[in-house]
């Protein structure tokens, strides 16, 4: 038996250990080891009182306890106020306030966060009921990972479409398909090492680019030798995107394709690399125009077009321009993803 094989049957077996024990058994003999391990929940949020409460309730409902959750709230008036009042005696509440901006918020947020591990949940996403005593006991189990995300789901409980269902190290050719926000969960050094998310990127920016703040922060990450796990297993539920294909969902599509194209170029992805994210919204506004779908086409162009933009031109103005476009903290010296890699579950 070659060594790979060795490995591979090993860290099935592991897996199987963490994750494939019924509900009961899994949780409730860990929770006086993985008590230990807080974890500081930074939602930003504006304009949303329904969903924001549905998420509450959620985390009202873990049976997992050592948890904070930070309300950055980005709202005019006090919308939030008496939400937030029904549920300050079953969940450990931090509500301020912010300027507008994801990223903005989210800096905000982590100054106020004093847990083991930080997340970044939605304001319109929901947990199920043992997410936070897995992902405590998964890192508690492997102490060398800096981090461990999860992929989203339906509200039916199907995964988004793209994302893969095999557990793997999150690397920088596949973080665009295994990382999104509200399943991402770092360790308290990660955050300390990387220092702010960068506010030209997200929506409410006031930039052009109106997406991947978290995709960037990882990338950072990982050039400064953090390594993290991909686990699908691990899930968090989230309404099924808008299907609306007019003038305004356009305009969406173009700004988070732009955001997607200045962090392409940011991380240095080569063209080759880059147009592999190109061409897929392009296929996708091909093939709906072929099949009598031109509204939708109308939406796959705009954010080729987007992504396009992002990547060719207008990052490399703003490096021009003097904008800092990344964290100021200083760099930590590098680190292995070796150790993180050892412990990746059954591939």
């Amino acid at each position: 038996m070659t060594d790979q094989k060795r490995n591979v049957g090993k860290a099935q077996r592991e897996s199987d250990r963490v994750f494939g024990e019924p509900e009961c058994e899994r949780l409730q003999p860990n929770f006086q080891r993985s008590r230990r391990l807080k974890f500081s929940l930074v939602l930003a949020t504006v304009g949303r009182v329904a969903e924001l409460s549905g998420f509450l309730r959620s985390l009202a409902a873990q049976p997992y306890p050592d948890y904070e959750l930070i309300v950055v709230d980005q709202n005019t008036d006090d919308r939030l106020v008496p939400v937030l009042r029904g549920y300050q005696s079953q969940i450990q509440l931090k509500h301020i306030r912010s300027a507008p901006g994801l990223s903005r918020a989210r800096n905000v947020g982590l100054k106020f966060a004093d847990g083991d591990i930080v997340a970044f949940p939605d304001d319109d996403c929901w947990y199920p009921a043992d997410l936070l005593g897995r992902v405590a006991r998964f890192l508690e189990d492997h102490p060398e990972c800096d981090g461990l995300t999860g992929r989203p789901a339906l509200p039916t409980g199907e995964p988004f479409p793209g994302w893969d269902g095999e557990p793997s190290l999150v690397t920088k050719s596949n973080v665009w398909q295994r990382a999104m926000s509200l399943a991402i969960f770092l360790r308290r050094r990660v955050i300390a090492a990387m220092g702010d998310f960068d506010e030209t990127l997200g929506i409410g920016s006031g930039t052009p680019w109106g997406s991947g703040e978290e995709t960037d922060y990882l990338l950072s990450m990982f050039e400064r030798g953090f390594g993290i796990l991909y686990e699908p297993s691990i899930v968090v539920f989230h309404p099924p995107l808008s299907g609306c294909y007019d003038r305004a969902a356009r305009r969406k599509a173009y700004v988070y394709g732009k955001g997607m194209g200045r962090v392409l170029r940011k991380h240095d992805y080569s063209q080759f690399q880059a147009w592999k994210y190109f061409l897929l919204p392009l296929r996708s506004a091909i093939y709906s125009f072929l099949t009598g779908r031109p509204r939708r086409a109308l939406l796959g162009w705009a954010m080729f077009q987007g992504r396009l933009a992002g990547y060719a031109g207008e990052f490399r103005d703003e490096r021009r321009s003097g904008i800092d476009s990344g964290s100021s903290s200083p760099a930590p010296s590098r680190r292995s993803h070796e150790p993180c890699m050892r412990s990746r579950t059954r591939f």
